[in-house]
């Protein structure tokens, strides 16, 4: 798992590794009837919920996600992607290719996403209540065209 200094200083280990079970044992999962979707929630990336992370705040996880492609390979890039308006920008400038992608990020983007999620839960306490509340359901990204980080159009993504 990726571990940042600060975010461990914070946090128990003994709270990192509850979130972290809670979000593999739902990964696991495949959709079904009783599932709690993604969208317009707390769970979404896009939700109002600012995160710290490395002495900066993010807006929302999505601009924390992007932003650590270019962590360490193009500073003023990463400081961009924190500061941009939206969600939505975030996400286009992460796409950028005309700055240098970190060469692991195919390796770490998975351990990114918890990271993120992570320091959601744990600095937002209606997001934490929310995640107790879902008990053994699964929460759901539906997104037909996403096989990776959604359920796909057939419910057979990796969500």
């Amino acid at each position: 798992m990726l571990r940042d200094p600060e975010f461990i200083g914070k946090y128990s280990e003994g709270a990192v590794a509850e979130i972290a079970a809670k979000t593999e044992e739902v990964a696991e999962k495949q959709p079904s009837e009783e599932h709690i979707r993604v969208q317009g929630t707390c769970f979404s990336n896009l939700s109002n919920h600012p995160v710290i992370a490395y002495g900066l705040e993010f807006p929302t996880t999505e601009h924390l996600f992007h932003a650590m492609k270019f962590q360490i390979t193009d500073e003023a890039h990463f400081l961009k992607i924190a500061k941009a308006s939206t969600p939505a920008e975030a996400k286009e400038l992460g796409k950028s290719r005309s700055n240098p992608l970190r060469p692991d990020w195919s390796q770490v983007k998975d351990d990114v996403m918890l990271f993120c999620i992570q320091l959601k839960v744990l600095a937002h306490k209606d997001v934490a209540d929310e995640l107790r509340k879902t008990g053994t359901k699964e929460i759901v990204e539906e997104c037909p065209i996403d096989y990776y980080w959604g359920c796909g159009k057939t419910g057979t993504g990796k969500n």
